[in-house]
């Protein structure tokens, strides 16, 4: 885990609970995954992050610290192949819906062991359920930290013995 430049596991590094990313889902994230150790498709995912960003109106920290973040967070994990998320949040402030009371922008990069999917996944496939709940259109324009629609449909999914949830909108 790295939290703004600092490494660690993720019994030793906290998030502020006044951080609008944990109180208001106020973040925007990718996740990319290593081939031979080296991350895959850096420049199209911090392209993405920009855009989720500029659509949320929350400022990044320069695209080079990113990409040194996660580069020192999948070296420090030492895995073989990984999986690396990216987020940035808002940032600390008040306990307030207005977005411009956070000055400083969270940096937080996970790093796990990359763990391939059963070889019966693509042979037998898996079972989708069709939730109630719909995706906005402003939702799927934004990879952003507000995951309840999701968690939502999974949940759904899975109480009615599906695998996953396909979101329609």
């Amino acid at each position: 885990i790295n939290i703004d430049g600092v490494l660690g596991d993720p019994d030793s590094l906290r998030i502020s609970v006044l951080d609008r990313g944990f109180l208001y889902g106020d973040s925007v994230y990718e996740v990319l995954r290593t081939y031979d150790g080296r991350l895959f498709a850096v420049e199209e995912h911090l392209a993405r992050l920009k855009h989720s960003a500029e659509r949320l109106s929350l400022p990044l920290p320069d695209v080079e610290l990113l990409r040194h973040r996660m580069r020192e967070t999948v070296a420090y994990a030492g895995h073989d192949e990984s999986w690396c998320r990216l987020m940035v949040t808002r940032g600390v402030g008040p306990l307030t819906l207005d977005p411009l009371t956070a000055q400083t922008p969270t940096v937080v990069v996970i790093v796990k062991r990359f763990e391939p999917f059963d070889e019966s996944t693509f042979v037998e496939g898996i079972r989708l359920w069709i939730p109630v709940a719909r995706r906005t259109a402003g939702q799927a324009a934004v990879k952003s930290g507000n995951y309840l629609t999701s968690v939502m449909a999974l949940g759904e999914a899975r109480r009615a013995g599906f695998d996953d949830a396909l979101l329609l909108n």
